[in-house]
């Protein structure tokens, strides 16, 4: 089981889009792009921040 497929299994899926996820854990929205976290509190941002950061792998 994949680290999305077991968020998807578990937790409710606020928004999600090829290599992003939105989602409610116990109360906390949660935030993921390529893998790596974000602060975002709404659906909205989600989308901003996907827009923004989609593309990028974060390797260094």
């Amino acid at each position: 089981m994949t680290h999305t497929e077991f968020i998807k299994a578990n937790f409710i899926v606020l928004a999600e889009v090829d290599n992003a996820i939105l989602f409610d854990a116990y109360g906390e929205i949660c935030c993921e792009i390529n893998g790596k976290q974000f602060d975002c509190s709404s659906v909205e941002e989600f989308y901003e921040l996907v827009e923004f950061f989609g593309d990028e792998t974060f390797e260094e």
